[in-house]
């Protein structure tokens, strides 16, 4: 492989958490105490340029287009604090965070809605595994696993769907297992995929697959796995 081109001095001192190649644009998000989301010209390979960039907290592990003015955000909201023993600013991981990036003006992208579910601890296979991702385009719907924590105490596991749109984001499918007294979740249990055949969502853990009809997501059934 030969270099092309490149770009240099993007964000000193922080990391790359995403990108995403969208035709003659490219997306990244850097992170070290906010989240830059970086609008990036790619049109000309040899000369890569940034045209603008948004600063917000939290960052986005995972980047997915919803039209060609509008991505979606994928990662974790974040809370910078002050240690008492040391006086240093510490970035402590919080609740997941699901962004809508607005990049119609692509100097100046702006965040037009975000959800946070959960608190420290929430997890999701999404967050490291693009295939995780539920997604039903035709009517709007992204979701993914979940297990959620609030104030270090387990809440739930099992899946979340959201109705996405380049208005907004709107929770449509909840189908999150309440905790019953246990302090973690359940191997078991845990959901691991969502995919959907023709009419009929399914929710597949280790242990169980269950059916809801796509549009209401209402059970339809469900079979243990022995």
């Amino acid at each position: 492989l030969n270099e092309v081109g490149k770009l240099t001095d993007l964000a000193r001192g922080e990391r790359i958490y995403s990108a995403r190649f969208m035709g003659e644009k490219a997306y990244i998000v850097t992170f070290r105490e906010t989240d830059p989301l970086f609008v990036i010209d790619v049109a000309d390979p040899k000369n890569p340029a940034v045209l603008g960039e948004l600063k917000i907290p939290g960052f986005s592990n995972y980047l997915h287009p919803l039209d060609d003015t509008h991505l979606m955000g994928i990662g974790y909201d974040t809370e910078v604090k002050v240690d008492s023993y040391s006086k240093q600013q510490i970035v402590y991981t919080m609740g997941m965070k699901i962004s809508l990036f607005d990049v119609t003006d692509v100097k100046n992208p702006i965040e037009v809605d975000n959800e946070i579910i959960g608190g420290r601890g929430t997890y999701s296979d999404v967050q490291h595994d693009h295939k995780a991702l539920y997604r039903d385009p035709d009517n709007g719907h992204y979701g993914f696993p979940i297990s959620i924590y609030d104030k270090d105490q387990y809440v739930g596991s099992g899946a979340l769907v959201y109705h996405i749109t380049p208005k907004g984001i709107e929770l449509a499918g909840d189908f999150v297992k309440k905790a019953q007294g246990e302090q973690y979740e359940n191997w078991g249990t845990m959901v691991r995929r969502l995919l959907y055949i023709d009419n009929i969502l399914y929710t597949i853990a280790n242990d169980e697959i269950t059916a809801y009809d796509k549009q209401n997501f209402n059970k339809k059934g469900s079979v243990v796995l022995k």
